[in-house]
């Protein structure tokens, strides 16, 4: 699973970029599209094992011998980690470049508001993406939700911006049906910030009771340290790109750590559907909560829920709150008198950090 993911990771990599800068809005999509191929080497994985286990048996039920056994599984292993891994990273870096262009495209839809659908126009394109060649429609038409490249495997089409729509086609020739453009590609990968949906493949016919097994094991690989960058010295979970508060939190730690407070920073994963704790610092679980303009009652309802979130957590805990010039002992006594912690409580004033409890 994980050789499978490094090689499709190499794909979004290729089509994005690297180095990006914490602050660069494009990490929010590097971040969903690693997530969602996560999920789908997951599901890819384990259609490669059922397929490995019915190879046991030929299609009498008789159990082959090692030899033939092999034979098989070298087939499979053709088939999954050459044939069809060469075409999933071509179809990753095509959709992540897209997915890029998505964004810019939006950015510039005020003075560029229509896109315009572009085959290759040469002898190897498909004739159903060939029909869709010079079809130009408004950004925010819904031709673009289920037409936007890659279409297919191996897709080399692409979309350009204009001003206008003249000159261009209103509709295609034709629209490809299923087989001509799958189900798994009828997506825009910008907007959806996915790679593949679960209409592919590998996610069909497969028991629930194994789906929850096959989730299980693929949130374990997700949160491997493989999905940490380092960045200014702060590992950061890739899943955090998305967070809206990121900037606002590793600001705060670059500050912690330059103060001499900090040393060891791990910036932890988004969970999905729930408020995940923002930090392991030096083997602490930290929740940070800023509140520099806020009064004192926001201030302790900030306390309350940083609470309320590290009640499932073992082991060391401090919450962190920045304020500004709010009236410090008044605030302090009603932390301390009207809520019950069992952990570490800092104030942060500027570059002054007080533990009051």
């Amino acid at each position: 699973m994980s050789s499978t993911y490094d090689t499709l990771a190499e794909g979004i990599n290729e089509g994005l970029g690297t180095g990006y800068d914490y602050r660069d809005p494009r990490l929010d999509t590097i971040s969903r599209l690693k997530t969602n191929l996560v999920t789908f080497t997951a599901f890819k994985n384990y259609n490669m094992q059922a397929e490995m286990i019915s190879a046991l048996t030929d299609k009498n039920g008789k159990i082959r011998s090692f030899s033939q056994f092999k034979k098989e599984v070298t087939k499979l292993n053709e088939k999954y980690n050459k044939n069809w891994l060469r075409t999933e990273y071509n179809t990753a870096k095509a959709a992540s470049q897209t997915a890029a262009q998505w964004e810019d495209f939006l950015r510039s839809a005020r003075i560029f508001p229509y896109l315009i659908y572009k085959s290759q126009d040469d002898s190897h394109v498909r004739n159903s993406h060939q029909a869709l060649h010079n079809v130009a429609k408004k950004i925010d038409d819904p031709f673009w939700d289920t037409y936007y490249p890659p279409n297919g495997w191996n897709c080399r089409c692409y979309v350009l911006q204009s001003k206008t729509a003249d000159g261009y086609n209103d509709e295609p020739i034709s629209y490809p049906d299923d087989k001509q453009q799958p189900p798994a590609f009828r997506h825009n990968a910008g907007k959806e910030k996915k790679l593949w949906t679960q209409e592919h493949p590998y996610f069909h016919s497969i028991p629930k009771k194994t789906k929850d097994k096959i989730w299980k094991a693929r949130n374990k690989f997700y949160s491997s340290d493989k999905f940490y960058d380092v960045v200014e010295g702060i590992e950061v979970h890739v899943s955090a790109y998305k967070s809206d508060s990121l900037v606002t939190e590793m600001e705060f730690a670059k500050k912690m750590k330059s103060l001499g407070q900090w040393k060891n920073i791990r910036k932890l994963p988004e969970e999905e559907g729930s408020k995940s704790i923002d930090f392991i610092v030096d083997g602490v679980h930290v929740e940070y909560k800023r509140n520099v303009t806020a009064t004192i009652k926001t201030i302790e309802k900030k306390y309350s829920l940083a609470r309320k979130q590290m009640a499932g957590v073992t082991g060391k805990r401090a919450i962190y709150i920045e304020i500004g010039n709010q009236n410090i002992p008044r605030l302090t006594g009603k932390l301390l008198k009207n809520h019950e912690w069992d952990g570490d409580l800092y104030l942060v004033k500027g570059t002054d950090v007080m533990k009051i409890k």
